[in-house]
């Protein structure tokens, strides 16, 4: 590692000193469990290396793009993207912090997170803007722009506003100006990007229209033919309302405290949910349109597929299933009885999984969005718009650039929707007379299959001739229900892994799901 740093020396040797690469491995451990996108919090303190180090000249600020092999205890390493700066004491005041150390003269010196300064992230976007190139050795720094990034009228050399998200989960983002939004991409994998290459797709071959337009990416290449990764994406930034999940809560607040209009707020949530249900099928056809580029044409499902879909759901079944077994005698008395109701129907639940597939398929494998729900939706006025297609961070790229069912997207909306309910349920004041609480479970509980019933119907009118959609209603519901299942079947596992006191709302699903499908 210090080999790989002496040779980036030894092209500018001003521009960053000697040594800060060791500083910086012995403090990331730390600082990674603080970060909301650092993917193994509960893991424990990870090691960390210095995996690749390219110089990133800043006017007034020592920088450098940095990757770093970071393994969490009894997990397997993963590559972050976390580029270093130095500032002094005075210019650290909203940095990130990894360390910090004194020169001989006195002066306190700080080593940040970059993108955490807005000099830095100025530079990164001068970068893009220009179409710079920057390598050290066999290592390769690419920015690219579209041709779109014109019309937002940002300009190198021009001054525009940065500000930070505050709700960061996987990735960071930074809003720059008032036009675009730069998403900086933590966990990286060689390869074509799922963000970046469905962006480019959608946007552009698919002229599909709701989500928000590629304007640039970031990515680090190397001229021995490694594939590239990508650092980080560019997008046109949508004015919103919101996310779907937080403006959903809000309405359905205002329905379980039956305030004046909370009526009016649930009617409005209903017709989002129809307008949302038209722009997963058009994302969808989108999808499923015939072109040229293999990653995104259409495959017919083939019978080894529908094995394959219940084999992975009936493995997920016991896994959920045995660990739920396994913390029996930990789970609250809340949770118990439902707990023990699902492991008493196990043999059921199989069976269910085994014959949840239609017998013919009529539909064709495509890309999807991998990871839908109501927190990847923007709410814009009266519509809706569609972001984030990485997939679940977590899965490898390969399964995250996978062809699959598209209804597993339709699947984990609804899911989605379900678990909006049980959050406005669980946000109920503690002091509310049991008269009136029991009012208002009741409402939000006749509101859920409503607003489910609407988002599937929108969706299936509008995607009936859509590659991805089985051309008879019938067939397309039951495929929705078996990823359902699927799906509740998966958050009984996170839940029980993450959050234990929520537990009860994918188990109470998982029953739901099989009482619905043994009454038809």
């Amino acid at each position: 590692m210090s080999h790989l740093f002496r040779s980036i020396m030894n092209n500018d040797g001003s521009i960053w000193p000697s040594g800060v690469e060791a500083a910086a491995e012995a403090a990331l451990p730390d600082f990674l469990l603080q970060r909301r996108w650092y993917p193994a919090k509960d893991a424990g303190r990870p090691e960390v290396t210095l995996s690749a180090l390219v110089p990133f000249p800043v006017p007034d600020l020592p920088s450098v793009v940095a990757i770093w092999q970071v393994t969490p205890p009894g997990q397997v390493p993963m590559k972050l993207f976390v580029p270093l700066a130095l500032v002094t004491e005075g210019l650290s005041e909203t940095a990130q912090v990894i360390a910090t150390s004194r020169t001989n003269s006195g002066e306190i010196i700080r080593l940040v997170e970059a993108f955490s300064v807005d000099t830095f992230v100025h530079a990164w976007m001068e970068a893009l803007l220009r179409n710079d190139d920057k390598a050290s050795g066999e290592l390769e720094l690419h920015a690219r722009r579209t041709e779109q990034l014109a019309e937002t009228g940002l300009a190198s050399g021009g001054a525009y506003s940065i500000r930070r998200g505050s709700a960061e989960q996987s990735n960071t983002s930074i809003r720059i100006g008032d036009s675009t939004i730069l998403k900086v991409i933590r966990k990286l994998e060689e390869g074509i990007h799922p963000e970046l290459e469905v962006s480019q797709f959608l946007t552009g071959e698919a002229g599909f229209m709701a989500t928000p337009a590629l304007l640039g990416w970031v990515e680090l290449g190397s001229r021995t033919g490694r594939e590239p990764v990508a650092l980080s994406i560019l997008q046109a930034f949508v004015a919103n309302h919101g996310d779907g999940w937080s403006w959903m809560l809000e309405r359905l607040s205002r329905l379980s405290a039956q305030d004046g209009d909370g009526t009016k707020a649930t009617e409005e949530a209903v017709s989002w949910l129809r307008r949302l249900g038209q722009r997963t099928a058009e994302m969808h056809a989108a999808f499923g349109i015939t072109t040229d580029d293999p990653a995104f044409c259409p495959e017919p499902v083939q019978p080894q597929d529908m094995k394959d879909w219940i084999g992975a759901a009936q493995e997920m079944a016991h896994h959920a299933l045995d660990g739920l077994a396994a913390a029996e005698e930990r789970l609250e008395l809340e949770t118990l009885d439902p707990v023990r109701a699902l492991l008493a129907q196990r043999e059921v639940l199989m069976k269910r999984l085994q014959a949840g597939l239609p017998n013919v398929s009529t539909f064709a494998r495509t890309r999807h969005h991998g990871d839908y729900h109501l927190g990847q939706v923007l709410v814009t006025d009266e519509d809706a718009v569609i972001v984030d297609f990485e997939g679940e961070p977590l899965r490898p790229l390969a399964v995250r650039r996978a062809k699959h069912a598209a209804l597993r997207d339709v699947a984990g909306m609804l899911r989605s929707i379900a678990y909006a309910v049980a959050a406005a349920e669980r946000s109920l004041p503690q002091a509310l007379p049991a008269a009136d609480r029991e009012a208002a479970l009741q409402r939000l509980r006749e509101w859920e299959p409503i607003a489910s019933r609407t988002y599937l119907d929108a969706y299936l009118d509008a995607a009936h001739d859509a590659a991805g959609c089985p051309s008879e209603r019938a067939d397309a519901e039951q495929v929705v229900d078996f990823f359902m299942l699927e799906k509740a079947l998966y958050e009984v596992a996170y839940e029980l892994a993450n959050r234990p006191d929520w537990l009860a709302i994918p188990v109470r699903g998982v029953l739901a799901l099989l009482d619905a499908e043994g009454r038809q």
